[in-house]
């Protein structure tokens, strides 16, 4: 507890089942391994499990691709890591997301939204409240001994395991060039990207695609003119748009050469500032939030 150790226990009284995505899975070192039972650990992976904590694993057998849906039994000091096979469900979270095509959430329910990229976000009921999740959004479910369910492994349904980005420069190379050259905001932090890859996007929010850890892909969000806010939600005329959990909220300043500033929803409004958000118009069923919104003050 807080970085100290506070309790040992014994390798036969930690069985345990985690269910999870893989994060990376290599070879391990020779003196890496924690299992004391043989020399036949040979595979470190890492899992980002359904409870939101991520760990690392030993054990023997094949390393895994990142994104996969694994299950992982410790029994007796013993760590066996093996795919997880498809249990889907389809149906329509209620409003007071409470039920799922029929099933109640468990008080204790774990939810987990996943990518093929080894993206994952830990989400609750309420987050999906409303939404109603096809069969191809649901890659796993279990039910408890009161046939509630206490366990929901999402696949690429909410589109919170993606990372969004806001645009300052956008450029592409002169004349037949596909290079590119872009800056970009995340958390309020500038980074830049260019290459011999330009892409069909302009100043503004972005979600971003990686492949091997590396931007693969960039592709423009919505946007919309914001005419109320609130901690939840924004309105466009009679458009209700939810807010991401993870919103980001920039202040837009053109009397300094940076531009935008990382702000707080607490600190902007509707009266005086224009309000413009980002939001993923990306086809995921639990998506369309606002993942970006830009707060300009008005002119006095």
């Amino acid at each position: 507890m807080n970085g100290e150790v506070v309790e040992v226990i014994a390798a036969e009284e930690s069985d345990m089942v985690y269910y999870g995505v893989v994060l990376s899975s290599e070879k391990a070192a020779a003196d890496s391994t924690t299992s004391t039972s043989s020399t036949s650990v040979q595979i470190a992976t890492r899992v980002a499990c359904s409870d939101g904590v991520e760990r690392t694993f030993y054990h023997s057998g094949s390393t895994y691709s990142a994104g996969r849906p694994v299950t992982t039994t410790v029994n007796n000091g013993e760590t066996q890591l093996k795919s997880l096979s498809k249990r889907s469900l389809e149906g329509t979270v209620s409003q007071d997301g409470t039920t799922f095509a029929g099933y109640e959430f468990a008080a204790d329910v774990e939810i987990l939204d996943t990518d093929s990229e080894g993206g994952y976000a830990r989400i609750y009921p309420s987050r999906l409240a409303g939404a109603r999740l096809e069969s191809d959004d649901v890659y796993y479910y279990s039910l408890d001994e009161n046939g509630h369910i206490d366990l929901l492994i999402l696949n690429e349904a909410t589109g919170d395991t993606l990372t969004y980005v806001y645009l300052t420069t956008a450029e592409r190379g002169g004349g037949d060039s596909t290079s590119g050259s872009y800056t970009y905001l995340l958390d309020g932090e500038s980074y830049s990207l260019s290459g011999s890859v330009a892409y069909s996007v302009s100043k503004g929010g972005a979600v971003t695609y990686y492949d091997n850890g590396e931007i693969d892909n960039l592709q423009q969000l919505e946007s919309v003119t914001l005419t109320q806010l609130s901690d939840l939600y924004a309105m466009a005329g009679n458009q209700k748009y939810m807010l991401a959990e993870t919103v980001q909220i920039l202040l837009r300043d053109t009397s300094t050469a940076r531009g935008y500033y990382a702000t707080t929803l607490a600190d902007i409004n509707d009266e005086d500032y224009t309000l413009t958000g980002w939001y993923d118009d990306l086809g995921y069923s639990a998506g369309g939030r606002i993942r970006i919104l830009v707060a300009e003050a008005v002119e006095s």
